[in-house]
């Protein structure tokens, strides 16, 4: 959470810190082993925007801190094609892990929450009131709508005009 001078963690956050301790810890070894304790070279990281600036912009100070003989290069990938076996040491993706020739490190679950106006949430008291709304897809997620809706005890879906889902009764 913000505040005038400063930043906490939301309590989704802190139960989310052990596991990015977990996974910086894991980067870190992985990066003494093949680079050594000093590196004349940056390692490369690439990363979409929104993941180097919400997720790992935090992280890299303490990480810096812990180990100051390593030093970072970002580059950005916007798009899937961005990304690719060369011009990178470490990739941040978002995704299943399916991609060929690559080690894949998971750093954590996907959670999705979905959101709506205000108007439309005072008239929703359970999942099964969806039903009939058009629900709107975030490109490049994996679980999306079904899976959300799955776990919601929801999940027989039929696709109606468009992109959008319909619950079935």
């Amino acid at each position: 959470m913000r505040h005038a001078r400063s930043l906490t963690l939301t309590p989704a956050g802190q139960a989310w810190l052990p596991s990015i301790h977990d996974a910086f810890v894991r980067i870190s070894e992985g990066t003494l082993e093949v680079f050594g304790s000093t590196s004349e070279q940056p390692v490369t990281l690439r990363a979409t925007p929104v993941i180097q600036q919400s997720w790992l912009a935090p992280r890299l100070i303490a990480f810096h801190r812990a180990h100051p003989q390593v030093a970072i290069r970002l580059v950005s990938a916007i798009w899937p094609d961005d990304f690719g076996p060369e011009g990178a040491d470490i990739e941040i993706r978002y995704g299943k892990g399916e991609w060929t020739g690559i080690e894949m490190q998971p750093l954590g679950e996907e959670q999705l929450l979905p959101v709506c106006s205000q108007a439309l949430a005072e008239t929703l008291t359970a999942p099964s009131d969806l039903a009939g709304h058009t629900l709107l897809h975030a490109v490049g997620f994996g679980v999306g709508w079904p899976g959300w809706l799955q776990q919601a005890g929801l999940p027989i879906l039929k696709r109606s005009a468009g992109r959008s889902l319909a619950i079935i009764r």
